[in-house]
């Protein structure tokens, strides 16, 4: 995938979708990640700068995102966005229909990433970040185990 910094010129490249959890009372809250889902960065993001319930609940609020950025931030241009902060498609473009979703299970979880052809699901549960690569292995693992193999260096700056 080309890197580039701003959503108008990632138009005409490829995404790495993801769908990002928590597991609550009665089952999994989730929302749809379009950009650099992959755990290197959206992965390595929640690792450092989603460690709690209570944030990733603010991020759940937020509804589906363009790019996980490692601050929520505030109402932005969509086609001009401030680094750091995330790119929601509801809050920054005002679409509506983007709200988070609820899967009973993880098994349903998988199934619904699958189905909007993510390539990773990233759960928080027990206080801690798991993640699946969808069709590969289909069973969560501990993000931070599987991300300690990887320096620095090759993991995004947050």
């Amino acid at each position: 995938m080309v890197q580039s910094s701003t959503a108008t010129e990632r138009i005409n490249t490829m995404a790495t979708r993801s769908r990002i959890g928590i597991l609550e009372k009665g089952g999994i809250r989730h929302i749809y990640a379009h950009w650099d889902g992959y755990p290197k960065h959206n992965g390595i993001i929640l690792l450092k700068h989603y460690t709690n319930a209570a944030k990733i609940n603010l991020l759940m609020e937020l509804g589906n995102v363009s790019i996980l950025r490692p601050l929520i931030g505030e109402k932005h241009e969509f086609d001009n966005p401030n680094e750091q902060w995330t790119l929601a498609y509801g809050r920054d473009r005002e679409e509506t229909g983007g709200k988070a979703i609820k899967s009973e299970n993880e098994t349903h979880f998988i199934k619904i990433a699958d189905g909007s052809f993510a390539e990773y699901a990233y759960l928080f549960k027990e206080d801690k970040w798991f993640f699946c690569t969808i069709g590969k292995n289909n069973h969560f693992i501990a993000l931070d185990e599987y991300l300690s193999q990887f320096p620095e260096s090759e993991l995004y700056p947050c």
